[in-house]
């Protein structure tokens, strides 16, 4: 009877101790930030959007992660080649580019995966402009390459300088 009493006693202490690591697991779970468990944006998308022409385009947009950042580049025929540096909040990407010009992108990650963008350029005058990414799979083949380069080696060695 003392055997089965003090049998009794550990169990619940067991349980009460399991209990208490499961909602403190819990807790800790519910207090991470939502940016460590948004997905990683990281693929290859089809590009569409309008740009300050009014004028619909269309490209190929890769994102690589770097650590705690993200690497763009934006392959837009036939305007050329962009490149971006940005950061992952919560579901949101923000990035700067540059290319023929500099801007600012704002993307919300849906799920799909699709990102929707809302970005500007210096020189437009505050207006701003949308597209949306959606991704591609793998196999999809290889992106076109622009008609020309745009001068982003030259555009960045004017910056530093």
């Amino acid at each position: 009877m003392v055997a089965m009493r003090h049998f009794q006693e550990k169990s619940h202490t067991m349980i009460r101790t399991l209990l208490v690591g499961l909602t403190l697991v819990s807790s800790l779970a519910l207090s991470v930030p939502a940016s460590t468990l948004a997905l990683d944006p990281s693929g290859v998308y089809q590009a569409d959007g309008i740009g300050p022409n009014g004028k619909h385009y269309k490209g190929t947009v890769e994102i690589a992660k770097n650590d705690q950042t993200y690497r763009l580049k934006w392959t837009i025929a036939p305007d050329g080649v962009y490149l971006g540096i940005g950061i992952l909040k919560d579901d949101q990407l923000a990035v700067s580019y540059f290319g023929q010009v500099l801007g600012v992108v704002l993307y919300k990650i849906e799920k799909g995966p699709r990102l929707i963008g809302q970005w500007t350029v210096l020189g437009a005058d505050g207006q701003v402009f949308t597209e949306t990414l959606t991704k591609v799979a793998m196999n999809a083949g290889t992106p076109k390459r622009p008609k020309k380069q745009a001068p982003t080696a030259a555009l960045a060695l004017s910056l530093i300088h």
